[in-house]
């Protein structure tokens, strides 16, 4: 999913934690994300573009998962980049 600001992104997580806690049908948190970003832009008060409105649960759910490049690979690939874009 791709958003426009940070704002939106609150908009975003907030209807996610919403759809998968049961709080909010899938269709009302559509028509919400489809609703928030004009409000928004119109100076209309949108609650769920403020912040996150949802507490993070236990850390017992966490996917600590292993990291998949090293700082070495990355910058690697950064320098491969920027030969690319000199011409090398």
């Amino acid at each position: 999913m791709r958003t426009y600001d940070e704002q939106t992104n609150f908009l975003v997580l907030n209807l996610m934690h919403d759809i998968e806690t049961d709080a909010k049908p899938a269709q009302e948190a559509r028509e919400r994300y489809v609703r928030e970003p004009i409000d928004y832009r119109r100076k209309t008060p949108t609650s769920y573009m403020e912040k996150g409105y949802f507490t993070p649960g236990d850390r017992s759910a966490a996917d600590f998962d292993a990291r998949m490049h090293s700082d070495e690979d990355l910058e690697k690939a950064m320098q491969e980049g920027n030969e690319k874009d000199q011409g090398t």
